[in-house]
């Protein structure tokens, strides 16, 4: 199977993408939407995640893998610091802390955490999206150029007749 991804990689990006949609629409129901406590709204917020994150990552595949690798290097920076540094509370003591109202009992150096995840998302994010642009416009020129304009440049002859390569 991952041989097969690896050869289809858009269509492995988008199954990436489908599984990933799929964990945060049950990050979404566990923290916001479980008090509706409706089967049925559990499996259409999971199977539409999954459905449209997939059609995403398939039709446009670059912003995808750059929003993905961000928050994924966000999220393992915040992790990577909070493992030495302290005060960073897991996603299961936070759902715990907002199913039973606790919010106001967090410590206040987790919003730092919170901050530093939402200040190295859109830095990356501004970061590779530049670059992508860079990238585009030059396979752009490189396709609108002329067919022989990357073969040998001619020398320039130089004031004393003699041409400098």
């Amino acid at each position: 199977m991952g041989l097969l991804l690896a050869w289809a990689v858009k269509f492995g990006a988008a199954v990436l993408a489908a599984w990933g949609g799929i964990c945060g629409a049950l990050i979404l129901y566990e923290t916001l939407l479980f008090r509706a406590e409706q089967e049925w709204l559990f499996w259409v917020v999971i199977v539409a995640a999954g459905a449209a994150s997939f059609v995403a990552a398939f039709f446009i595949f670059d912003p995808v893998v750059i929003v993905a690798s961000v928050l994924l290097g966000g999220y393992a920076m915040v992790r990577g610091v909070a493992a030495y540094a302290g005060h960073y509370y897991n996603e299961v003591t936070m759902a715990k802390l907002a199913k039973e109202g606790l919010l106001d009992e967090i410590d206040p150096l987790y919003w730092c955490y919170v901050a530093g995840f939402a200040l190295m998302v859109v830095l990356g994010l501004l970061i590779q999206f530049k670059q992508l642009k860079k990238d585009n416009a030059e396979k752009k020129r490189k396709e609108n150029a002329h067919p022989y304009s990357e073969i040998a440049q001619v020398p320039q002859p130089t004031a004393g007749g003699n041409s400098v390569r």
